[in-house]
């Protein structure tokens, strides 16, 4: 009898080793479909943001692209890129009104209203929050390095080193072209 008992204890033993050494693998690849699933809600988000930022965009459409609830998308951005949807929308607004600044001639109210922002007040505020100047003043900055490369300036600051397109950089960012095209430019280079 106590053998029948060491032999029961001895499979159910190698039982629990077998299921403790799937346990990792089975938390993993939970894992991993979470992963796959807030990817996939995010990438539905960020597209429906970038095909639709000219329109007034609510938490509760943004979710229900997803088809998840307002509280699941701010998680979703919160964990897979550390900002909130509202905060995200605005940034790529301001991307946009970049471009807009260095390839047109709109004015800023125009640049505003194109990339869904309807109070122009509230438009030169965050721009300026986020760049440290104004729209119009960006876009001085913008030509100014533009008709630098065309003259033959050479575009570097030397005390601050090889400068992108429009001559600065935005808050926070070490390097890249704040209207879209990153290059060095050395003594009559231009855009590359």
């Amino acid at each position: 009898m106590l053998r029948k008992e060491l032999i029961i204890q001895n499979k159910i033993s190698r039982l629990w080793d077998e299921l403790f050494e799937e346990v990792p693998d089975i938390v993993q690849r939970e894992s991993r479909n979470k992963n796959l699933l807030l990817q996939s809600r995010l990438r539905e988000m960020m597209q429906f943001i970038e095909n639709h930022y000219k329109e007034r965009i609510s938490l509760e459409r943004l979710a229900a692209e997803a088809n998840i609830s307002k509280s699941e998308a701010l998680r979703c951005f919160k964990r897979g890129i550390g900002t909130t949807p509202v905060k995200y929308l605005i940034d790529y607004r301001l991307e946009r009104a970049k471009e807009l600044l260095c390839k047109t001639n709109d004015t800023v109210i125009r640049v505003a209203a194109d990339v869904g922002i309807d109070n122009t007040s509230y438009f030169v505020r965050i721009f300026k929050k986020m760049y440290g100047m104004t729209p119009g003043a960006f876009r001085e900055e913008a030509l100014a390095g533009v008709f630098g490369a065309v003259s033959g300036s050479s575009g570097i600051d030397p005390d601050r080193g090889s400068r992108n397109f429009c001559g600065f950089r935005q808050r926070g960012e070490r390097s890249g072209d704040l209207c879209g095209a990153f290059y060095e430019r050395g003594a009559g280079d231009g855009p590359a």
